[in-house]
């Protein structure tokens, strides 16, 4: 059943199970909760289509680097941000979850091996395949081998969901479900826990005629994304000091995404070879396929860099200085960070990239002209962080602060990362990579060239104890009974991986752990 709280009658609702959120996580649970035997509540702050008084709740101040996924990478729908994004499909790998003595702050309270066996009902759930994302696929593809050292460099593909607006699929049967409600227009504006403040009592909500409503559920899940859980949690301090889970004092710490930056181009001398090893491809189904390459666990070991990976992008962009850079140009200027000499190599560094490929696109016929991208993990710091703003939602909730930023091994890792494909491209016979000048730049200065991807982690951290994290092992937050967070937010470090697949697989997980998993997809 699906309900616009904006015309309903019922003022108290009460459930098993309320999931908070209608994004893919959401979604996810609502899913596998269809014949669970359990009443589910699902609560959307949106409503069919992107309204822009919705959208204004997510205002953000910035103080740190631009982070323009705070506004344009998260959507208050039905369906969440699935409605927009591509739907691309990779897990986190086995080194992401371990301790790495060169990484700060790494290490999950939790193994690949305890989410691997969800990874096939999250493939089912977003209509991936259930292939391997290297052998099988070369395989199927026609792709002998890895073409460069496997000591080095991994070459693979990640998928893409066939549907990726997740809601029409799923919506249909939940709108026949007896036993789920989708109560959308609904905001989530005040946790309230019981009196010795061990578990969630109640919830309320306000429709957007601001009458309140109140839902008592047996679990809580918050489904919200990497931003909007910390934000949540960190106002609801009328009886938790600092906010709900805040005993770390790390709440809102460690904010993490995928720094992005593209880093020199490459004219093909067989344009065949490499359309075959580089080009995204699309089955019949509508399934599509990404090659990439990332460093592997040894190598990075040895080089004591974080986890990246790198694909090409057919043809010169039209366009590659971007409003993130000159917006982080302009707050250093502001800042007063560096002389004038300083800014101004920089920003004719980045001129220079601009016009290398104008230039490029002019001699270079276009179907031997790409773009090197690389995305790279985020190592986790305390500079990085979300907090709360003196400014209001029209809700009475106070509007996020986001400070993001990187370190030098960030920096580290892309130089790196750079030499070992140059090195590995000449020697299988591709061509050379023409580097963008701007990577012999300082990390002073190249800290402003990154831009996040859309993919908020970190802020609710995972952990083994409640001195060092958010949520425990199975995310739940501790100190509380049945109050849960499932979203990239609990990453304690990201890899170099798209979040989602792994979060609805962390979705699975929890629901196996409360015995509410269905068997068979």
């Amino acid at each position: 059943m699906i309900v616009d709280l904006n015309s309903s009658k019922a003022r108290d609702f009460n459930c098993d199970i309320c999931v908070v959120g209608s994004g893919a996580v959401g979604l996810a649970l609502g899913w596998q909760l269809l014949s669970s035997g359990k009443s589910v509540l699902l609560l959307e702050s949106g409503g069919y289509e992107h309204e822009l008084r919705e959208q204004e709740l997510y205002r953000s101040s910035i103080t740190g680097l631009s982070f323009y996924g705070a506004q344009i990478g998260r959507f208050r729908v039905i369906g969440g941000s699935t409605t927009r994004w591509g739907g691309q499909i990779l897990p986190l790998e086995p080194l992401d979850f371990q301790k790495r003595d060169w990484v700060e702050a790494s290490g999950w309270p939790i193994a690949y091996s305890d989410l691997s066996p969800y990874f096939a009902l999250a493939s089912s759930f977003l209509g991936s395949d259930q292939l391997n994302f290297d052998t099988d696929l070369l395989s199927r593809f026609d792709i002998a081998a890895n073409p460069f050292d496997q000591n080095d460099l991994n070459y693979f593909f990640s998928k893409w969901s066939p549907h990726p607006d997740l809601r029409t699929v799923y919506l249909p049967l939940m709108q026949e479900a007896e036993n789920l409600t989708l109560l959308y227009h609904a905001n989530l504006t005040r946790i309230g826990l019981s009196e010795t403040h061990e578990s969630v009592s109640f919830l309320e909500l306000k429709n957007q005629e601001l009458q309140s409503f109140s839902v008592q559920a047996e679990i809580v899940i918050l489904c919200l994304g990497g931003i909007e859980n910390t934000r949540v949690l960190l106002a609801n301090d009328s009886q938790k000091k600092h906010g709900i889970g805040n005993e770390s004092g790390l709440l809102g710490k460690y904010l993490q995404d995928h720094p992005f930056l593209k880093v020199g181009t490459v004219n093909a001398r067989d344009p065949k070879t490499m359309e075959k090893y580089f080009h995204a491809r699309r089955d019949e189904s509508g399934r599509g396929y990404t090659p990439r390459i990332s460093i592997t666990a040894a190598k990075q070991k040895e080089l004591a860099v974080l986890n990246a990976s790198a694909y090409l992008e057919p043809e010169y962009p039209l366009k590659l200085l971007t409003k993130c850079q000159l917006a982080n140009l302009l707050r250093r200027v502001k800042e007063g960070g560096g002389s004038a000499r300083q800014i101004s190599e920089h920003f004719q560094s980045l001129l220079g990239a601009e016009m290398q490929l104008l230039f490029g696109k002019m001699r270079v016929p276009r179907s031997q002209q790409y773009t090197l991208c690389m995305m790279t993990e985020q190592e986790p710091s305390l500079n990085s962080f979300i907090s709360l703003s003196d400014k209001r939602d029209r809700y009475g909730i106070p509007l996020t602060k986001i400070h993001w930023d990187t370190t030098e091994k960030t920096w580290s890792t892309v130089l790196k990362f750079s030499e070992l494909i140059q090195k590995q491209f000449l020697k299988a016979g591709f061509s050379e990579i023409q580097f963008f000048d701007y990577l012999k730049t300082s990390y002073q200065n190249a800290r402003y060239l990154f831009q996040d991807f859309y993919h908020h982690m970190g802020t609710t951290r995972m952990s083994a104890s409640a001195e060092t994290g958010i949520v425990d092992q199975d995310s739940k937050v501790f100190g509380l009974s049945n109050l849960y967070v499932i979203s990239s937010s609990v990453f304690p470090t990201g890899g170099h991986s798209n979040p989602t697949f792994t979060t609805i697989a962390l979705a699975l997980r929890l629901l196996d752990k409360l015995e509410l998993l269905k068997q068979e997809s």
